[in-house]
């Protein structure tokens, strides 16, 4: 049995000791199950079939879960800010939750994790993309890339408060 495969099984008994939970509400979650109180907030912001606006030149697959607003967004903000790096696995859980995101995300080779602004990574103190890249890989068994594999040339300024347009404008080149 490949060492992939043992981290995964071994990770899956730590369940036992710290259960998943719902990344949105902190409620205890079965595995790859989604929070009953949070699902009818999670299902009016569903992408239908995975569907997406967002068009980003040279990229082909786009599959977007939820519109970041609402409960979706306090989540993901929680995850960012308020020091709570694990919520990265339960994040992934909730993904993988979603029809068709499994399918989806093993169609690829390998994750290469958009690297975080060096001021972050050392205010926050661990990288947020990274993180979840890795619970990606453990839950599906697509190798993540190694650091170095991106690598952000240009110092760009905040992407808070950006809209989507703004935040491409300030990414280009920038890799």
């Amino acid at each position: 049995m490949n060492k992939q495969k043992w981290r995964r099984r071994l990770h899956r008994v730590g369940w036992w000791f710290s259960p998943p939970r719902c990344p949105l509400c902190q409620r205890v979650v079965a595995p790859f199950a989604r929070c009953k109180e949070c699902l009818p907030e999670q299902r009016k912001l569903q992408m239908p079939e995975g569907k997406c606006s967002l068009s980003v030149e040279g990229v082909e697959n786009i599959f977007c879960f939820w519109q970041y607003k609402d409960l979706i967004r306090h989540g993901i903000l929680q995850m960012k800010f308020q020091k709570m790096p694990w919520q990265a696995e339960n994040f992934v859980l909730l993904i993988l939750s979603h029809k068709g995101a499994y399918t989806f995300i093993r169609q690829f080779d390998i994750i290469v994790p958009v690297p975080s602004r060096k001021r972050k990574l050392h205010g926050r103190g661990y990288d947020v993309p990274r993180l979840l890249a890795q619970a990606i890989s453990m839950a599906v068994g697509i190798p993540v890339a190694p650091k170095g594999t991106l690598v952000k040339i240009k110092d760009t300024p905040r992407q808070v408060g950006l809209d989507g347009e703004q935040r491409r404008k300030n990414l280009q080149d920038a890799f």
